[in-house]
């Protein structure tokens, strides 16, 4: 990831829409998701926060026009019919870069509760806790 991830905020915050500091954290895990299914798309953002270091996001990928993506024929396609389409991203800051700590397209259970209990220095502060 290039650039200053996380900016300086009171603590924990969401990132308002169109701000560098939202590009910066969603284009890292839309670039991957774009990798792997080989279409364009942007996120509708479910819940998005940072504290600190750290930023938790989960979200639906969206095709650029507002429609769902097309998982057949991808490298997501077995996933996509098994599993809720939902995007969940950890990220951090390890050593002064901005770096991804886990991530996931597709998920059958919520493996992201209690997260920050796994993760050393991780803030319960960003994670939603009532999905």
């Amino acid at each position: 990831l290039s650039g200053s991830l996380f900016t300086a905020n009171a603590r924990p915050y969401t990132p308002a829409r169109g701000t560098a500091e939202r590009t910066a954290i969603l284009d890292p895990v839309r670039h991957i998701l774009e990798g792997q299914i080989n279409q364009r798309g942007v996120f509708v953002v479910d819940h998005l926060k940072v504290d600190g270091s750290w930023a938790f996001f989960r979200g639906t990928p969206q095709i650029l026009d507002v429609t769902p993506f097309v998982y057949l024929g991808t490298l997501l396609e077995r996933d996509s019919e098994e599993a809720d389409e939902i995007t969940v991203a950890l990220l951090g800051k390890i050593d002064g870069r901005s770096t991804f700590i886990k991530h996931g397209f597709f998920t059958t259970d919520v493996w992201w509760q209690r997260l920050w209990e796994r993760v050393p220095g991780c803030p319960a502060s960003i994670f939603d806790h009532g999905y």
